[in-house]
């Protein structure tokens, strides 16, 4: 009780990701590769990652773009997004940040 989460998660609304992917190698994304760094059995959208958050009692604070990149390429790709969200208020980068409390 009182306590705070941070989690991040991947974006299923990634379109910004997913044009320039197909851009850049001539194909499709992939929600799941094995070979990739990190696997992720979920993606979630923002109102996804929230329903589920509060049903498991937290309160969401906010959700916002997930600005942590390891690769110059995907730090770049953050800024657009990130920009993007400011503009429109809806994220489009390829990663999510939900912040919580617990009541």
């Amino acid at each position: 009780p009182g306590g705070s989460l941070f989690v991040a998660a991947p974006n299923l609304e990634n379109t910004l990701y997913r044009w320039a992917y197909r851009l850049a190698r001539g194909k499709r994304t992939h929600l799941f590769d094995p070979r990739d760094r990190e696997l992720h059995l979920y993606h979630f959208s923002v109102a996804t990652l929230t329903q589920m958050l509060e049903r498991a009692g937290l309160s969401v604070l906010f959700v916002c773009p997930d600005r942590g990149a390891i690769s110059i390429s995907q730090r770049f790709l953050n800024g657009i997004a990130s920009a993007y969200f400011t503009v429109t208020g809806k994220i489009r980068g390829e990663a999510l940040e939900a912040w919580c409390r617990r009541p």
